[in-house]
């Protein structure tokens, strides 16, 4: 009877944990979120971020909530907020700043082009593509036009790495070496390119607060307009029950999101698939989803 007990509560533990783990793969839905006094004082503990034009112009195009906007404004005393509720969501090819042309609310626009997930002629609530993304950033911060992201692959004078010239540092030593607004252009093998805004540490988090990511805590971590995998819901629910315009529009899986560079999709916590594309992800303490950049590509550059 004991035995039986005994494997009885053995299996309602195991069965507890595989929920538990289940439950902890809901990402965090856009909206209002703030830190508590405890969360607040564990930030500031750690927390190093400073005061960027480059940071002030990237998070507003986070969604409402994010957690490295929040960490950033209290460790800057900046008051950065959202343009949009929902974040700016991704579309193929988008260069131009019409996404603001309706702020705070979205417009809807056909693709004109095709690519693996989006279809010319279809409609989707519009964005940026990455390129565009970081072009509009270094506008707004710097005033510095940028081109397109083959330029950067050859523009090789302004480069800190290309595959002409390798380095051999650590991740955290790469991490050392950037400044907040370096762009990585990467072959994956289409062409992306991200912006490095810091790290974990950087933005307050220990091994306490995320024992599972304590190895990347130094890694370097970028915002980029690409593809996660919370966005398809997100934006699936805006369409069905926001403005009447938004019904035709077909849902998108990315938009402006905070990665992490350099860990294997297999050392992340989750591997979720939307639309054929696998994501590595990580769980941060408020359920937002942190997703990995691997760097097995065949070449990439990054620029000063």
């Amino acid at each position: 009877m004991r035995k039986q007990c005994f494997s009885m509560l053995l299996v309602c533990v195991l069965l507890l944990g595989t929920v538990s783990a289940q439950a902890r793969m809901y990402a965090r839905a856009a909206g209002p979120a703030s830190l508590s006094p405890e969360e607040e004082a564990a930030v500031l503990a750690v927390g190093s971020v400073t005061k960027s034009a480059y940071l002030d112009v990237a998070f507003s195009a986070l969604e409402e909530g994010n957690p490295f906007l929040l960490r950033y404004n209290l460790l800057t005393g900046s008051q950065v907020r959202p343009r949009f509720t929902l974040g700016i969501p991704y579309f193929f090819g988008a260069q131009d700043e019409r996404v603001f042309a309706k702020e705070p609310d979205y417009i809807v626009l056909p693709a004109w082009q095709n690519s693996e997930y989006y279809r010319s002629g279809t409609n989707y609530l519009y964005g940026f593509d990455c390129m565009g993304y970081v072009k509009w950033v270094w506008k707004e911060a710097a005033g510095e036009k940028l081109t397109t992201i083959m330029n950067l692959f050859s523009t090789v004078k302004r480069s800190l790495y290309n595959e002409k010239n390798p380095f051999t540092c650590t991740w955290q030593e790469l991490a050392e070496q950037l400044r907040v607004g370096d762009l990585i252009a990467l072959a994956e093998p289409g062409a992306h390119v991200v912006m490095f805004i810091g790290t974990l540490r950087m933005y307050g988090y220990d091994e306490t607060q995320v024992p599972l990511l304590a190895p990347y805590l130094d890694y370097p971590l970028v915002i980029q307009c690409g593809v996660h995998p919370a966005f398809g819901e997100r934006f699936q629910h805006l369409i069905e029950t926001g403005l009447q315009k938004y019904r035709s529009a077909s849902t998108t899986d990315g938009g402006v999101c905070v990665a992490l560079l350099g860990v294997e999709r297999e050392a992340a916590e989750a591997l979720i698939t939307r639309q054929d594309q696998e994501s590595g992800v990580f769980v941060l303490p408020d359920s937002t989803w942190l997703t990995v950049v691997p760097m097995n590509r065949a070449r990439y550059t990054i620029f000063r």
